[in-house]
């Protein structure tokens, strides 16, 4: 199996596109996979790295970011084979998923156990 990781920025930035690359560090340890990173910055930049993961025939491409939406789907026409998963995608289409953060409802939990333990609520129950 081979896995490639397209990043907007550089994989030394201490958040976003780091934790994308230790994310495919984990896939290569855990599942022996190869593993391939580039970083493009502009969108032809992207969507030229997705053409040459998918042409060298990676079985499985990380789009990170929104921003590469739609050349995911463009590119994903062509090589039916390759799956792309755009981090924080918008929509499945074809050989294109989504990987959608529900970071509401994470928050909304951790405000209710938050309220949940203020001396002003222990109070009033």
């Amino acid at each position: 199996m081979r896995v490639g990781l397209v990043t907007p920025g550089s994989i030394a930035d201490a958040a976003w596109n780091s934790g994308a690359y230790r994310g495919l560090l984990e896939i290569r340890d855990s599942l022996g996979a190869r593993v391939s990173q580039v970083e493009a910055r502009t969108l032809a930049e992207q969507e030229e790295a997705l053409r040459a993961y998918a042409a060298q025939g990676y079985d499985l491409v990380f789009a990170h970011g929104f921003e590469f939406q739609g050349s995911a789907e463009r590119v994903s026409r062509q090589y039916p084979k390759t799956v792309f998963i755009v981090t924080s995608g918008e929509r499945a289409q074809g050989n294109v998923a989504p990987l959608v953060f529900r970071l509401e409802e994470a928050s909304y939990l951790a405000g209710m156990v938050a309220g949940g333990t203020s001396p002003a609520w222990s109070r009033a129950g």
